[in-house]
């Protein structure tokens, strides 16, 4: 995903570019916040995900590797717009699994949501030094604002 892809996004990404006149927006839940780069993004993901895990592990919640979904353009252009939650696993190792997800109006948008979950990567996580996993949801808005 080029730098420019995240110039005006938000738990999302590029519209202009596909010649609709909208900026592609992604947003996160609880917050519903506009994002404007992936750090951010990586960011917020990370603390919203960090306060479902119960009881807390040894150290917080962080990512090593973070891939923000696509938005892919011929969606853009054709305005399609979806809020689709999925339920994650965080492994022992840091590896992620898609346990579920909400329904979907388009595919499209969550095979590239589902995608770009299965490349992140976490710190290995541990409670009380034994390693363990945690199961959290994530919500993505797809939007063009």
């Amino acid at each position: 995903m080029s730098p420019a892809t995240f110039t005006s996004l938000a738990f999302a990404l590029l519209a202009s570019a596909c010649g609709t006149g909208h900026l592609p927006e992604y947003r996160t839940s609880p917050t519903g916040q506009s994002v404007g780069s992936s750090t951010e993004l990586a960011a917020i993901t990370e603390r919203n995900l960090r306060s479902q895990i119960q009881p807390a592990t040894d150290r917080p919640l962080r990512f090593t590797q973070f891939v923000a979904p696509d938005y892919p353009p011929l969606l853009q252009i054709y305005g399609t717009q979806d809020k689709i939650r999925i339920m994650l696993r965080i492994e022992a190792d840091g590896t992620t699994s898609i346990v579920g997800a909400s329904k979907s109006h388009s595919e499209a948008l969550l095979r590239s949501l589902e995608d770009a979950i299965r490349r992140w990567r976490f710190e290995p996580l541990t409670r009380g030094g034994s390693p363990t996993s945690a199961v959290v949801s994530v919500d993505f808005d797809f939007r063009l604002e």
